[in-house]
């Protein structure tokens, strides 16, 4: 195949780009390199010469009107698609959130599936993105614990032992965590903020329980309450 900036004919492999593949203009490796090294050079020389760059480029739009206005108009044709496409999508957005919904409902299996490798995979990237987010926004955290501390205290009856709860909230072992057997916030049950609810668990297996119990082996019937408006 003949390199169209070189003009030499060369084999398919030394190629930048295969031909029906990629984009741009396909040209041998030797042409990228020295392309790459004049863009380089270009870069360098610019930014030692700001004020004569300015110049020239002042004089070049001068001389060339009809190209800057081109490129102008052809700049604003792109910004006017972007902007449709912007719309399109904040007026399908209900659309969309709804399609999503309907596919998380019928795929569910394939979602936790998903959710579960791509976590496991990104565990670190996903603990570092959220220790620098905490860092970046303290409220999140102070929210997130409002909310814990507001759930703990609707969830925590009268008559609890509150010198057990913190006997056993001192007694965590290093390493675990303190979780509930029965989830104060769960799908099918809500337990109570008592001692004989809570649990040591190392954090991956905390992770992995979230707010999940099992309501059918624990020997319970989940009851689905139904409310008849009176007319």
């Amino acid at each position: 195949m003949i390199c169209p900036r070189c003009g030499n004919n060369r084999e398919l492999s030394q190629f930048l780009y295969k031909p029906g593949r990629g984009e741009g203009t396909p040209c041998c490796h030797e042409c990228a390199d020295d392309l790459a090294k004049k863009r380089e050079y270009i870069r360098e020389w610019k930014a030692k010469n700001t004020d004569k760059n300015r110049c020239w480029s002042k004089n070049w739009a001068k001389n060339n009107r009809e190209k800057v206005n081109a490129y102008a108009n052809e700049k604003a044709k792109s910004q006017e698609r972007k902007d449709w496409h912007n719309e399109y999508r904040r007026g399908r957005k209900e659309i969309r959130a709804e399609e999503a919904r309907k596919y998380r409902e019928s795929n569910g299996d394939k979602v936790r599936e998903y959710r579960r490798l791509y976590y496991q995979e990104n565990n670190e990237c996903l603990r570092e993105y959220r220790r620098n987010y905490i860092k970046e926004n303290p409220w999140f955290n102070r929210a997130a614990s409002s909310r814990k501390r507001a759930l703990v205290r609707e969830r925590m009856p009268a008559w609890a032992d509150i010198e057990e709860l913190k006997i056993f909230y001192k007694n965590c072992p290093e390493g675990m965590v303190v979780d509930h057997v029965v989830p104060l916030k769960g799908k099918d049950i809500s337990g109570l903020h008592i001692s004989s609810n809570l649990q040591y668990l190392t954090p991956e297996e905390n992770t992995k329980k979230s707010n999940k119990y099992d309501v059918l082996s624990a020997g319970l019937q989940p009851v689905k309450i139904q409310w008849e408006v009176l007319k």
